[in-house]
């Protein structure tokens, strides 16, 4: 039988009268981030179109909504009013100053001077807001503790769609991964001409401080960047996990192709390798196996929620 790794209930999900979670996140300090927007522009946020055989994402909707984010540390609730923004299938997260990022995953280029502005930072104290673009694509993005930008992509942003790439310019994420400042200058992209296997498609990352671990395609190698942005590399022998947390000598991922969310699995990292592979099988309290929700890794913590409640557990647990 599989080890049991723990999630222990952290909080519940805060409610919003009049609101819809559409994002859920935890910053880099812990704090849990949960997006609302009014519930009859729930579906607006994530509504897709038909284009011939395919369905794809709307970039934006047709007019700004309101949005409200809820912050939950230990236990005190902090609730911030947005400024109304048109964005699409949003990503959350914080500065270490307090100001907000809200990314929007996909950005649709129509021409040289109109595209897309998907990367948004809001000062709640100054009640500004500035936007820059990050690229279509985007998989994930977080915040490092030196308030950096990291930004990890999927297929079509790396390949492009949406206008980018044809016949647009070539997609801002076409490297896999990128680091852009807090005005959304480009400070560093992961190398496509070396050594290292280019992203393809970036299943997971994880910001913690100020370095930054990804898992990607084709190879599946765990990839770590230093705060220098030095880059070592693990091999896995794990194919198509989305979520992993991490220290300096151990990963725990969630499953692979095909398995339950339940699954997971846990290695050291030794020698440019992932080391004594075990399957593990996460429960909540009761024994319980963890069911339907989003996973979240932070640092060396793995967050799970649900439809009702925030859980977590360590990779030293």
């Amino acid at each position: 039988m599989s080890r049991q790794i723990v999630f222990k209930r952290v909080a519940p999900i805060p409610e919003q009268s009049g609101m819809a979670v559409v994002s859920k996140f935890v910053s880099e300090n812990g704090t849990g981030l949960f997006l609302y927007v009014e519930s009859d522009s729930s579906k607006k946020v994530t509504e897709t179109f038909e284009s011939g055989i395919g369905i794809f994402p709307r970039s934006r909707m047709s007019d700004a909504k309101k949005f409200t984010l809820v912050m939950l540390s230990n236990g005190a609730q902090e609730v911030l009013e947005l400024p109304p923004l048109r964005v699409t299938f949003p990503l959350i997260d914080v500065f270490p100053d307090g100001r907000v990022l809200v990314s929007g995953s996909r950005s649709q280029w129509r021409g040289a001077d109109d595209f897309d502005l998907n990367g948004l930072v809001i000062d709640p104290s100054a009640c500004s807001e500035r936007s820059f673009l990050l690229g279509d694509g985007i998989e994930s993005s977080a915040v490092d503790s030196c308030g950096r930008i990291w930004v990890s992509y999927f297929d079509e942003g790396i390949f492009g769609n949406f206008g980018w790439g044809h016949p647009g310019p070539k997609p801002i994420g076409s490297p896999g991964l990128n680091c852009f400042s807090h005005t959304g200058s480009l400070i560093w992209s992961f190398p496509v001409q070396s050594e290292i296997e280019p992203i393809s498609d970036c299943y997971a990352m994880n910001v913690s401080g100020e370095s930054v671990a990804v898992y990607a395609y084709t190879e599946f190698d765990l990839c770590r960047i230093s705060p220098d942005l030095k880059i070592e590399t693990f091999t896995t022998g794990l194919k198509g996990c989305h979520h992993f947390a991490i220290t300096d000598t151990k990963v725990m991922f969630t499953g692979q192709y095909d398995d339950d969310i339940s699954v997971g699995y846990t290695g050291e990292l030794a020698d440019g390798r992932l080391r004594d592979i075990k399957a593990v099988e996460f429960v909540q309290m009761d024994g319980a196996k963890i069911k339907a929700g989003q996973f979240v890794g932070r640092g060396d913590t793995l967050h799970f929620f649900d439809d009702q409640n925030w859980y977590s557990t360590q990779v030293d647990s």
